[in-house]
């Protein structure tokens, strides 16, 4: 609804009473006409002011609840943002400093991720100093879950494989510093299981063989860095069993280690 300012107000009064009588003849309740416009615009100019000022004061209130309200749902629902290292580990459950509540939120800077009651659950991803990329991989309950890589702080990957309730699980593969192949290897239930394979930095073999239930199982032959046959021979239940033949890495025969064996003692 459109509000006459104080002046139109007076304006309108002033035409309406000097339209009908003579301005220096009329009166309104035993008052001079003039005097009694002034009185009029007096009060309209009051009225307008208050009803100016309440009206800021309303808009003001609507701005200042609105604003408090959108700054309440975004920190619900996101949580405080701090570094891994502001928070301290009691128990095997994260708190912020000076605080016995769990944290729950995420951390910013070298380590990034989400904190659920205290323990580490979804996405996470860390650097390293020099801002190249550390890891990333899953967190659940505090446990790593899901695919995982890592990296060396040269750019250069280091492993990755699966882990299942935080523990390695099936296929692995890892890499030296220099991006030759380390090793590939299966886990099984967190223990080193089936086929197992390394590489010395410089690319040659350096050994091979099986596991079973994480113990050496069957034969296994090892090399020195130069390519020169260090030993073979077979395990039994992660024990040397039967013949081995040993090398130096000159191609020499060591004598000493050489032999049949049982339960990992040289009997011959």
């Amino acid at each position: 609804m459109f509000v006459k300012s104080p002046v139109e107000q007076s304006v309108f009064v002033i035409y309406q009473y000097d339209y009908l009588y003579p301005l220096e003849h009329s009166y309104i309740v035993g008052i001079p006409i003039y005097k009694y416009i002034h009185l009029v615009y007096l009060r309209e100019l009051r009225n307008f002011t208050l009803n100016v000022n309440i009206h800021r004061i309303v808009i003001m209130k609507k701005l200042l609840i609105t604003f408090f309200t959108v700054f309440f749902c975004l920190t619900s629902s996101i949580g405080w943002s701090l570094e891994l290292n502001d928070l301290v580990k009691r128990d095997g459950i994260y708190y912020e400093k000076f605080s016995d509540v769990p944290f729950t939120g995420k951390t910013t800077g070298p380590d990034q991720g989400s904190f659920k009651n205290g323990k580490k659950d979804g996405s996470w991803i860390s650097y390293w100093g020099n801002g190249q990329l550390s890891f990333k991989g899953d967190y659940k309950n505090d446990k790593r879950e899901g695919s995982w890589v890592r990296y060396w702080d040269n750019g250069q990957l280091n492993y990755k494989g699966d882990y299942k309730n935080g523990k390695r699980e099936g296929s692995w593969v890892s890499y030296h510093e220099n991006g030759q192949l380390n090793e590939k290897s299966y886990i099984k239930n967190g223990e080193k299981d089936g086929s197992w394979v390394r590489y010395w930095k410089n690319g040659q073999l350096r050994d091979k063989g099986d596991y079973k239930n994480g113990k050496k199982e069957g034969s296994w032959i090892n090399y020195w860095k130069n390519g020169q046959l260090r030993d073979k021979g077979d395990y039994k239940n992660g024990k040397k069993e039967g013949s081995w033949i040993s090398y130096y890495d000159n191609g020499t025969v060591f004598k000493e280690l050489t032999g049949t064996y049982k339960n990992d003692i040289k009997v011959k």
